[in-house]
């Protein structure tokens, strides 16, 4: 694997992201401050963040509700593997395991109080072989290891507070509205825009910087792995799969465009990414890994 290239796009990634979270909290703490003020700012984003926390937590434990924990008997080689990868990523603790008995092809990071925990989908484990399993688990520990639900909480919240800022202003707005068309108060045209665009540039902002932190994750995949490829397949089987769900509601041929408000990059790029990072094209063969979980 290309080490320097690996860590120049580890060094950009970074970069990029600290470049737009200090533009969404930077400016969302600006127009508090200055349409309300420091007291009514400190006021408003304290309670937002409270909420905001609040229903992480509730839907994390909603989340977990329809899960099933994957204890370390059930699937023994599953857990060596992820406490082998988290000992590499440097954490302290293995992050838990659970599966979801869904056909979906999906795997995901959550995060339960101070403990952070893997979600797998029983279609990805009957999917992947474990080449590929590997790949996706190091990604999942790669947001793990580099904080992003933590930071993805805090961009929440200054998208929320934009939010609720620009909700107040249409109402204070609406009340004060004849007298400002009788008074000669001015065009409100500027007002009108920052009220609708503010929230709307700051999720665009947002979705960005869930992009650049799906290729950060991947980086930290490849490094942990040594193997971009196994990863560059996982993702590969997953969007097949995917398209050929899409072609059964979209038997016209009309393909899905990446667009500025997905969460996720495009595959085609994530794969290119991660090719660019290999130095061979060796292919390894693996087998289900989803043939070792027991299902009791």
């Amino acid at each position: 694997m290309n080490r320097d290239l690996l860590r120049h796009e580890q060094r950009k990634r970074s970069f990029q992201s600290y470049i737009i979270a200090f533009g969404v909290v930077g400016t969302s703490a600006l127009l508090l401050w200055e349409f309300f003020g420091p007291l009514f700012a400190l006021v408003t984003a304290s309670i937002i963040m409270l909420m905001i926390g609040r229903a992480a937590r509730e839907q994390t434990a909603l989340l977990l509700r329809r899960m099933r924990p994957l204890s370390w008997s059930s699937a023994p080689g599953l857990h060596r593997l992820v406490r082998s990868l988290a000992e590499r990523a440097g954490l302290e603790r293995s992050p838990a395991l659970y599966i979801w008995q869904d056909r979906t092809l999906n795997a995901m990071a959550i995060r339960d109080g101070d403990q952070h925990g893997i979600v797998i989908s029983q279609g990805l484990l009957n999917r992947l072989n474990e080449r590929e399993l590997t790949g996706v688990l190091a990604h999942e520990i790669g947001h793990i290891r580099n904080r992003d639900l933590g930071l993805f909480r805090l961009i929440s919240a200054a998208r929320g507070i934009v939010q609720a800022m620009a909700q107040v202003g249409w109402l204070l707005l609406l009340i004060q509205l004849p007298y400002l068309l009788f008074s000669g108060g001015g065009s409100l045209l500027p007002l009108i825009l920052l009220m609708w665009g503010a929230p709307v540039a700051l999720m665009l902002l947002e979705r960005t910087l869930l992009r650049t932190r799906e290729y950060a994750a991947d980086l930290a995949a490849a490094e942990m792995t040594g193997d971009p490829l196994g990863l560059a397949s996982a993702l590969n089987g997953i969007e097949q799969a995917r398209t050929q769900w899409w072609n059964i509601f979209m038997p016209m041929g009309v393909k899905r465009e990446a667009t500025l408000w997905d969460t996720h990059p495009a595959t085609a790029e994530r794969i290119r990414e991660l090719k660019r990072l290999s130095t061979t094209r060796r292919e390894r063969p693996g087998v289900s890994i989803g043939a070792y979980i027991d299902q009791r």
